[in-house]
């Protein structure tokens, strides 16, 4: 394999300047296998390895659908260029991403391993951290050159393709100190494609911590299922639609929240609140009540098809970053469920998450379920499963994430995820 070669080649170039050379190994493996009349199994392999000098050269072979791919980068204080399917110089999972799979290093103190691309190349300025040039992309730019701009820390990046009217945004502003209200606040956005037809999100929270105050604030838009189709397993009912999502706690326990997704041709929503009325020294024990509706485009207006209330029981606990829940709720239509939900982390640099939803067989109305976004996009969805229940183990050097669902047609549908980082 060529790019084998290429490596070691370049590796043994700097082997005098052993300090100033770093290498990285990576490989995805992906899985699905649905249980059914038609019983199906398709998989997805990834295998990247890179080599870097200082901060300034990073060369990359892989293998993604059985092709054999390079990439190419080269930095300076004044100056960008990268060539292949690895490498761009603006912040943005969304931005000219190869469906095909996804890195899940995202972390900077673990160390990032590049998003798969497209076939791309960027020629650009620096100065003082900003970034602005033209780039080359497959199936949005092959002819005419767009245009890109970065901001200092990756806070804005802009891209525009005059060739397809494909435009891309993403803001990263993290934990930004208000003096004003003692506050912290965060913002994260993505998105991408044309004015009449796109899809990305954008997350918002306003964290005070010594009054124990969390405001979130969440809207993603998905158009053709490209939001969600991270991996091959989509909880989701439907892939377009409008999520809206606002949640307010006061020390964790007591919460108010609202949830809504808005399709072609209905809405579904819940409103509903959590409140601690027994502490013990390890959580508390919650009370809790929602009200679903679900309404339908009638002669073009939104007319109610039903509202159901619910009350539910949970206990739960928070300790610094560990939490655990145990929910257990009843519908006034007799649809009942239970909900499982925990984060441990047993070391700092890992964390294992359990998230399990079980309804009744007969359940009538979709659920509330919190699954796993590593573009930081989709994070609450309505869920039609009848039941549902994912594990992720995120670590320095592996990422895991395994599902099992149940629809409510009884298909069964088995996904996994493993993904392995060396860093020499």
């Amino acid at each position: 394999m060529y790019f084998i070669f290429f490596f070691l080649l370049f590796h043994i170039n700097f082997l005098q300047a052993e300090s100033k050379v770093s290498g990285l190994i990576y490989s995805s493996t992906e899985g699905i296998s649905r249980s059914n009349f038609n019983q199906s199994n398709s998989g997805k392999n990834n295998f990247l390895i890179q080599g870097k000098y200082e901060e300034n050269l990073k060369i990359a072979g892989e293998i993604r659908k059985e092709r054999q791919l390079g990439s190419l980068e080269y930095k300076t204080d004044f100056t960008y260029f990268s060539l292949g399917h690895r490498y761009k110089p603006i912040y943005g999972f969304y931005f000219l991403r190869d469906t095909y799979s996804y890195s899940a290093f995202q972390n900077p103190v673990h160390g990032v391993v590049p998003q798969p691309l497209e076939t791309s190349s960027f020629l650009g300025l620096c100065f003082k951290d900003w970034g602005f040039g033209s780039f080359l992309a497959k199936k949005i730019s092959e002819n005419k050159p767009g245009i890109y701009l970065k901001s200092p820390k990756d806070i804005l990046g802009f891209a525009f393709a005059k060739e397809t009217g494909i435009y891309f945004l993403s803001v990263n502003l993290r934990d930004e100190k208000i003096k004003a209200i003692d506050s912290e606040l965060t913002i994260n956005s993505q998105i991408y494609g044309k004015r009449e037809s796109y899809y990305g999100y954008f997350n918002s929270k306003l964290f005070n911590p010594e009054k124990g105050i969390d405001f979130r604030f969440n809207v993603y838009k998905d158009t053709n299922g490209n939001l969600a189709n991270i991996n091959q397993d989509n909880f989701g009912s439907t892939n377009e639609k409008l999520g809206i999502h606002s949640k307010l706690s006061l020390q964790f326990y007591n919460r108010i929240e609202h949830f809504s997704e808005i399709y072609k041709i209905g809405r579904d929503s819940m409103t509903g609140g959590n409140a601690a009325f027994f502490h013990l020294g390890m959580g508390a024990l919650c009370i809790g009540g929602r009200v679903y509706e679900s309404k339908q485009v009638i002669n073009y207006s939104f007319e109610k098809v039903y509202s159901v209330s619910a009350g539910s029981m949970s206990y739960e606990w928070k300790k610094n970053a560990n939490e655990a829940m145990i929910r257990i709720e009843n519908r006034e239509n007799k649809d009942k469920l239970l909900e499982i939900k925990s984060t441990i982390r047993p070391v700092n640099d890992w964390r294992l998450e359990i998230s399990a939803l079980f309804l009744g067989r007969e359940n009538k109305i979709h659920s509330i379920y919190e699954q796993w976004s590593d573009g930081e996009n989709i994070n609450t969805i309505f869920t039609d499963r009848n039941s549902a229940i994912k594990l992720k183990v995120i670590g320095s050097y592996a990422v895991i994430n395994l599902s099992g669902s149940r629809t409510k047609f009884g298909e069964e549908i088995y996904f996994g995820n493993v993904q392995f980082k060396f860093e020499f």
